[in-house]
């Protein structure tokens, strides 16, 4: 039984968001390279696009999950700052801009072995998982339920279809932190969302 339940945090900064309104001026957190995982940019370019308030998304009408997005980014801007020092969280000046904000909803996923969890086809480190007391089994890798990763100048947040790690992607990049569950406050934002666009639909 593998399952990653925390997204692995790696610092980047980005630069001028091109054709994004306000600029994207604040450092991003990203959970893997790009350059890894070009099946994903594919994916997200290959998909039908919406946009809704601002936000670009691929693969799902972004009206369905506008409800949860704008609870997550309400939920953040109650809390106040200084957060937690162990959420690790920078200095971001202004908000983060929403038309900064992409969002794949990918059917690159599977279910882990103990059938519970659906997992991005992306690999996580190991130690991540040991340190979430899974052993390791060569039969059930490690992998990411979500994560954020920067494309064409965009923070683009990746989840499975159940949208378990939705909202906690949103208060990452929202409140700019890379472990915001080490903030309660922030950590309640980031509770799992039980909307499921796949049965909702179905």
């Amino acid at each position: 039984m593998r399952h990653f339940v925390y997204p692995l945090f790696m610092l980047a900064t980005f630069l001028a968001c091109t054709g994004c309104g306000p600029t994207c001026d604040h450092a991003g957190e990203y959970s893997w390279y790009t350059d890894d995982h070009q099946e994903l940019v594919s994916e997200f370019e290959a998909a039908p696009r919406y946009y809704v308030d601002g936000i670009e998304y691929a693969g799902i009408d972004g009206t369905e999950l506008k409800a949860i997005v704008d609870e997550t980014v309400a939920c953040v801007a109650r809390v106040a700052r200084p957060y937690a020092p162990d959420a690790y969280c920078h200095a971001q000046v202004e908000p983060p801009c929403r038309e900064c904000m992409q969002m794949l909803v990918s059917e690159q996923w599977s279910w882990s072995c103990d059938g519970r969890e659906q997992l991005l086809h992306v690999d996580a480190p190991q130690e991540s998982c040991r340190q979430k007391g899974f052993e390791e089994d060569p039969h059930c890798p490690c992998r990411f339920r979500g994560g954020t990763m920067r494309h064409d100048n965009h923070n683009m947040i990746v989840v499975t279809p159940n949208l378990t790690m939705l909202r906690y992607e949103v208060v990452r990049y929202w409140a700019g932190c890379w472990n915001p569950i080490y903030d309660a406050r922030l950590n309640r934002c980031a509770e799992e969302a039980t909307y499921t666009y796949k049965e909702t639909n179905s």
